[in-house]
């Protein structure tokens, strides 16, 4: 029975993947002609992402159903380790950045965060998530290798200033 029950799951996740990269890959997915744009489509196809993933990663971490008895478990292992739909992966991290991006995320903390396959379960939490910075500060300056938030660009120019603006002590605290 649970032997049934596993090749019913991963059968049923491996076809929800299948449907995921046509619908990143064709321009004329329902999605598309259900009327959604791209932004909408993108962020639709990424919730679901964030769903089935995570499943996945679950059925495959199950010692219960080795790929000798649920084939479709060894075919999620290839897809989590990307080397299945490769292109639906790609397109599941350049969502994330893209989205973390537009929260004011650094860029270099987008590209650490999003290559890390392990966060995949957690994507969907940290793009709902706005970014840990001060209100004052931006990542103007920052790329995709490097955070530059806290670089004192003019070290003649720094003057130190307090955590909490009312504080009015002799140091800089």
């Amino acid at each position: 029975m649970q032997v049934e029950r596993g090749r019913e799951i991963t059968g049923l996740l491996r076809r929800a993947l299948h449907a995921l990269a046509e619908e990143y890959e064709d321009s004329t997915g329902i999605l598309r002609r259900a009327g959604y744009d791209a932004h909408e489509k993108d962020t639709i196809l990424f919730g679901l992402l964030c769903l089935i993933v995570p499943l996945c990663i679950l059925v495959t971490s199950n010692s219960r159903w080795s790929s000798r008895v649920v084939p479709d478990v060894e075919y999620l292992k290839r897809f989590l380790s990307k080397r299945e739909h490769f292109a639906l992966m790609i397109q599941m991290m350049m969502s994330c950045q893209e989205r973390l991006k537009r929260l004011g995320w650094c860029p270099s903390a987008t590209t650490t965060v999003s290559s890390r396959q392990f966060l995949i379960m957690v994507l969907s939490n940290l793009a709902q998530l706005p970014p840990v910075v001060l209100p004052t500060a931006s990542h103007v300056r920052c790329t995709k290798q490097a955070c530059e938030l806290y670089t004192v660009w003019d070290p003649d120019a720094y003057v130190p200033r307090h955590v909490d603006p009312s504080c009015r002590c002799d140091r800089s605290c």
